[in-house]
């Protein structure tokens, strides 16, 4: 059996990156290697950042997560949400996440990293 450690995906104050890029519609997803963490920052109300990785049908991954926000997984068609964690502790500074996922099928999926809000 195969794992592969994903992330981590942290997102941190108002921390600014050159490579940094706003990206609204899963088609401007940036692809991710799934080694190399991810470090970027939610900074305009509503935004969500996509992020795209290939998978083997069976494949099972161990998504690491910081900071509050919610990281969903979206099945190829970018819409279709298969899976999700919500880091909601507003009591710890930097709440730990994680999600074990298991590919259902082949193929390209997406990550979406989005701000938690209450409601």
């Amino acid at each position: 059996m195969s794992v592969r450690m994903a992330g981590p995906v942290g997102w941190r104050g108002m921390e600014v990156l050159e490579e940094r890029k706003f990206l609204s519609v899963v088609s401007d997803a940036v692809g991710w290697d799934l080694k190399t963490p991810i470090n970027a920052e939610l900074s305009v109300e509503g935004e969500v950042d996509y992020y795209r990785f290939e998978a083997r049908a069976g494949e099972k991954f161990v998504f690491d997560s910081t900071g509050m926000k919610r990281v969903a997984i979206l099945d190829s068609d970018g819409t279709t949400q298969l899976d999700q964690v919500l880091i909601l502790d507003g009591v710890v500074p930097q709440p730990p996440g994680r999600l074990v996922w298991e590919a259902p099928h082949a193929g390209t999926f997406y990550v979406s990293v989005s701000g938690y809000t209450a409601f």
